[in-house]
């Protein structure tokens, strides 16, 4: 190498090395590390007490609380205009901003109920940093050092759209992560263009669309199109996909237990993908995988009709939970009472990554004396968690499209009697049945059901039974969980992801004709209690399995929808001849 090569490389080097010991340099005057914090340093910290202007507040160092195992804390008193308009530190806080000598200490995090709202706890803004460093691939955050009645400030979720039925069932179904869904309205058109700073308000989203559900807190950093935020877990999922978009402020109510923002969702700007003891993380300007839904639903009975489209998370715990959430919702808005009733449902689950590119399509029809809202939605949260959480291979689903039917008449009947309109047929065609039913309340109906003779049956008399899918589902939902159970006790191979599809999209409906050979085929209410009667001692599951067959019927078995939620059962002969 020549000398004048030898001076521009080594000058190259000098410059790069100059440019890292700046950056190094800059980062340091950006943050303030944990062991730099002292009692008593003063600072301010940024937040959005109404609408979306940043409001500042001042903060007071009071001790740095060491966790053993890391996860640090640092005790803060806070003050000034904004703190006591609020009532203290309040929940939506969580992220909030604090600065000592311009550098950035950590995020406003934690309080205690009932006691004084003005003390609360940061977290450190290098425990946040890590966040997205690295690549995120668990579900699961590791267990972190507890400290006794710690308060999130942020754990309210912000239900726009919602009945308060709705969020009855959100309560119950977000009961274990120790959410608290709120009522609140759409946020105003003003925040569209609205981005995020330190100090802004945001929500982490897991529904949006035309009804939302988000949790509300506060933007810590930003840096490009990354942003760091709350200061403590939404869920603590580890890697994620949720919404992120800002939001907009209503106000901060002060309360003696513990203050709190009320606020709704704004426009989408990007995702969060971690979601972590330290906060979370995100990124704008790039989406997360969601599950769009449009939803139809009428009450026949008023005439009224209503649509919606819905984005919920495709999350794999959480989107079959959020899914009937949605739906149930749109139902209770659109039917406006609770009571009796029947209802028609028809949906389809489109996918990518099922066997063969196999796609969930179903119908159904309910009757429920109590709730009818309630009875619809139950085979909907099974497809979409039946894709979700499959163990076999990753399913993305593309869409879900509903269609729901709702009224008050009792659209209800129970068979009692059959007859062939053929006298004779032969193997391989199909013979027409007649079947009487008596309806709620003393009517009379009958139905026409299809049936295709075996081609193998043997010339000779045919015993047909015809049941009504009302009076089967319940024992299949039954038998379902104890299925696995024969199967293991048998050692028998466990269905494939195909096999468990498929068993899913032919169970039989509550408004099914279902008409079967009898030769070897006992009456469905009483199957799986004869069978384990004539069970010996040790061979309980092969009564199991037999009973298991005696419900599901034949490969023979040929359904006929009517316009009744039907169930009892009759029979009919017919003579096969050549």
């Amino acid at each position: 190498m020549t000398n004048k090569r030898y001076w521009r490389w080594l000058c190259l080097a000098m410059v790069m090395i100059s440019l890292s010991a700046a950056s190094v340099a800059q980062a340091a005057s950006l943050f303030m590390g944990i062991d730099e914090v002292r009692p008593g340093m003063k600072g301010i910290g940024k937040t959005v007490v109404a609408g979306t202007t940043i409001e500042p507040f001042d903060v007071e160092i009071i001790d740095v609380m060491r966790q053993p195992g890391g996860n640090d804390l640092i005790l803060v008193r806070t003050s000034g205009a904004a703190i006591e308009r609020s009532g203290g530190i309040a929940q939506g806080m969580s992220g909030s901003p604090v600065f000592v000598d311009g550098r950035l200490v950590g995020a406003i995090a934690y309080g205690w109920k009932l006691s004084d709202s003005r003390v609360g706890m940061l977290t450190p803004i290098e425990s946040m940093l890590k966040l997205g460093a690295a690549p995120a691939s668990d579900a699961t955050a590791a267990p972190a050092a507890e400290t006794p009645a710690l308060l999130p400030k942020g754990t309210p979720l912000m239900a726009s759209g919602f009945t308060e039925r709705g969020l009855e069932k959100l309560r119950g179904a977000l009961s274990t992560y120790g959410l608290e869904p709120m009522a609140v309205g759409a946020a105003p058109g003003a925040l569209a263009g609205t981005e995020l700073e330190p100090g802004s308000a945001l929500s982490a989203e897991l529904i949006r669309g035309d009804v939302s559900l988000g949790a509300l807190g506060t933007v810590t950093w930003v840096d490009g199109n990354r942003i760091w935020a709350f200061g403590h877990p939404f869920l603590r999922r580890g890697a994620s996909d949720y919404f992120l978009s800002n939001a907009w402020v209503y106000a901060t109510i002060p309360s003696i237990s513990s203050p709190f923002k009320v606020g709704a969702p704004g426009e989408l700007l990007g995702r969060i993908t971690d979601d972590r003891q330290a906060g979370l993380a995100g990124e704008t300007k790039h989406y997360p995988k969601i599950i769009p839904m449009l939803v139809k639903v009428k009450d026949l009975d008023r005439g009224v009709a209503q649509e919606a489209a819905i984005q919920v998370v495709q999350d794999q715990q959480l989107g079959a939970m959020l899914t009937e959430t949605a739906v149930f919702n749109v139902i209770d808005r659109v039917v406006d009472r609770v009571g009796p009733g029947t209802a028609n449902i028809k949906f389809h689950v489109s996918a990518v990554g099922t066997p063969d590119d196999k796609q969930i399509e179903r119908s159904n029809m309910y009757y429920n004396e109590a709730n009818i809202a309630s009875a619809i939605t139950e085979e909907l949260n099974e497809a979409v968690n039946l894709l979700l959480t499959n163990r076999f291979q990753p399913v993305t689903i593309m869409d879900v499209g509903v269609e729901i039917e709702v009224g008050g008449a009792r659209k209800t009947g129970t068979i009692v009697s059959a007859r062939a309109l053929e006298k004779q047929a032969r193997p391989g065609e199909t013979v027409t049945l007649e079947v009487a039913f008596d309806t709620w309340r003393g009517g009379k109906e009958t139905r026409q059901a299809v049936f295709t003779i075996p081609k193998e049956r043997e010339p000779g008399e045919l015993r047909l039974v015809v049941r009504g899918g009302a009076g089967t589902s319940w024992l299949q939902q039954l038998m379902k969980q104890q299925e696995q159970n024969v199967l293991r006790k048998a050692k028998k191979k466990e269905k494939s992801f195909a096999e468990i599809m498929n068993d899913f999209l032919k169970r039989d409906r509550n408004n099914d004709l279902l008409v079967d050979v009898a030769d070897k085929q006992p009456a469905a209410a009483t199957a799986a209690q004869s069978a384990a009667s004539a069970a010996p001692a040790g061979e309980e599951e092969v009564a199991e399995g037999a009973a298991l067959g005696a419900i599901k019927g034949s490969k023979y078995k040929q359904a006929t929808t009517i316009d009744y939620v039907i169930d009892g059962e009759a029979y009919a002969n017919i003579t096969v001849v050549k």
